[in-house]
């Protein structure tokens, strides 16, 4: 009987944890349009070095970013913590707050990524008000380097 009740348990624990799906911090139909940037636009915009070329802020981890982000790209911080907010704060405090700012992580799937929604309702927060998010389905390898964007290493 024991045995019973104990699989019985087990089972109905399985089903409860398989049909509850954990919500998404970063669901694409949950941005509008212009908050959003694909690879290939952004790629054009970083050719251009003119006044129009915007910054662009790696919102992840500094392990991730060492070993390759965007060129040009400037270490944020994880937004997803208190502390890494502050160092997306320090990175900004002197950047015109009408230029264009593109955001991204890539640490992990698009709709799974903790840090670039905080990361673009700061930057809001604090009167930027051209701030787009990368849109990285997979990661930043599938999404960015296997399509023959470059990258840059280390600092």
């Amino acid at each position: 009987m024991r045995v019973l009740a104990i699989s019985i348990f087990i089972v109905a624990a399985t089903v409860l944890a398989l049909g509850v799906q954990r919500p998404q911090p970063n669901p694409v139909g949950k941005w509008q349009p212009s908050e959003l940037i694909r690879p290939q636009d952004l790629m054009i915009k970083i050719r251009d070095n003119g006044p129009s070329k915007p910054m662009i802020i790696f919102a992840g981890f500094m392990s991730s970013y060492r070993a390759g982000h965007i060129p040009g790209a400037v270490f944020g911080g994880p937004a997803s913590s208190a502390a890494g907010l502050e160092m997306l704060k320090s990175a900004v405090e002197k950047v015109a707050k009408n230029r264009e700012i593109v955001v991204y992580c890539a640490c992990c799937p698009w709709e799974a990524c903790p840090n670039v929604r905080p990361a673009v309702e700061l930057l809001h927060q604090l009167g930027y008000n051209q701030v787009k998010a990368l849109v990285v389905p997979s990661n930043l390898e599938v999404d960015w380097m296997n399509k023959g964007y470059p990258l840059e290493k280390g600092q």
